[in-house]
C-alpha cells in the first residue's frame, strides 16, 4: 500500500514538471452529486466529462480523534469516456504498518451519451484490510445533462455492498436536481440511506460551487435524520497553469464534535 501511494504521487509531481501549460477540462472541489470534483468518485457518469489527466494527492486530519487520510488517485477522460482509480490508506500514522491504519483502493468509469447530454457509470470502492466485512460497495449513476454544462441538471444514483458477512446487503439511493451557469452551479440532494428501513432514515443536502480561470470555490450542508445533525463543508483552490492546490474543512455542527481539515495538490493535462 505505501508503495502505491508513493507511485501515484510521484506520477503527479513528474506530470506537473512535465506539463508547462493546463490542457485538462475538468470539473474542481464539487462535493455534490451533479458536479463532483473530478478525482472525487462520487459519480462515476460525470466523469466522462473531463477532458484529459488528473493526478491528485488528497490530506485529511482530525486532530481530536488522532487520525488522518491519504488518497491519491488518477482520473482521465476523452469527453465521452471517462475512468479513474484510487487509493486510500486512514490512521494515526499514514507511514508503517500497525493494527489503526485502514486501507482501501477503488475505481471508476463513465460514458457520455447524446453529446453530453446523458452520462452513465458506476464506481467500486473496496476495503483490502485483512477482516473486511464486505467486498466492496458498488455505486451506479445516470445523469441528465444541460447543454455545455449549463441549464438544469439531473441525476439518479444507487449503491449496494456485496457479500456481507451479516447477509443484509446496504443499498442506498440518490436523487439530485441542479443548474448550471457560466461559473457557477448548484444542485439539491436527497439520500435514503437504507432501501430496508426509509422510514425518516435519509439525508438533504444542498451545494453551491464557483470558479474561474485561477480559482475555485465549494461549500456544502448536509442535514442527517434521524440523527438531526447538520454538517458544513467548504473547499478554496488556486489554479496556477496544470497545477492546483485547495484547502478543505468539514464539520458536524453539534456538541464535542471538531472539525476535518487537509489540503491537495493535482496535476492536469
Amino acid at each position: 500500500m505505501n508503495n502505491l501511494l508513493i507511485t501515484i504521487c510521484t506520477l503527479g509531481f513528474l506530470a506537473s514538471v512535465a506539463q508547462a501549460k493546463g490542457t485538462a477540462n475538468l470539473s474542481r472541489g464539487g462535493y455534490g452529486f451533479l458536479f463532483p470534483d473530478a478525482n472525487s468518485f462520487i459519480n462515476g457518469g460525470q466523469m466522462a466529462n473531463t477532458t484529459g489527466t488528473a493526478v491528485e494527492a488528497y490530506y485529511t486530519r482530525h486532530d481530536h480523534l488522532k487520525t488522518q487520510t491519504a488518497t491519491p488517485s488518477v482520473v482521465w477522460g476523452s469527453g465521452r469516456v471517462g475512468l479513474g482509480a484510487f487509493a486510500s490508506r486512514t490512521g494515526e500514522s499514514l507511514t508503517g504498518s500497525d493494527f489503526s491504519q485502514s486501507d482501501s483502493i477503488g475505481a471508476g468509469l463513465g460514458v457520455s451519451l447524446a453529446q453530453g447530454r446523458v452520462t452513465v457509470g458506476g464506481t467500486l470502492n473496496r476495503s483490502i484490510d485483512t477482516q473486511q466485512s464486505n467486498d466492496g460497495t458498488v455505486s451506479t449513476a445516470v445523469n441528465y445533462n444541460g447543454a455545455k454544462g449549463q441549464g438544469f441538471h439531473m441525476g439518479a444514483g444507487f449503491s449496494t455492498t456485496l457479500n456481507s458477512s451479516s447477509g443484509t446487503e446496504s443499498k442506498t439511493a440518490t436523487l439530485a436536481m441542479g443548474w448550471g451557469f457560466s461559473g457557477a452551479n448548484f444542485e439539491a440532494n436527497y439520500k435514503l440511506k437504507d432501501l430496508d428501513q426509509t422510514s425518516n432514515n435519509y439525508q438533504t443536502s444542498g451545494y453551491l460551487n464557483f470558479g474561474g480561470a485561477s480559482y475555485y470555490i465549494s461549500t456544502g450542508y448536509i442535514y442527517d435524520k434521524p440523527s438531526e445533525q447538520s454538517a458544513l463543508s467548504g473547499r478554496m483552490g488556486y489554479v496556477a497553469g496544470s497545477v492546483d492546490l485547495s484547502i478543505h474543512s468539514e464539520h458536524t455542527i453539534a456538541d464535542g464534535q471538531s472539525p476535518y481539515y487537509g489540503a491537495t495538490l493535482r496535476s492536469a493535462f
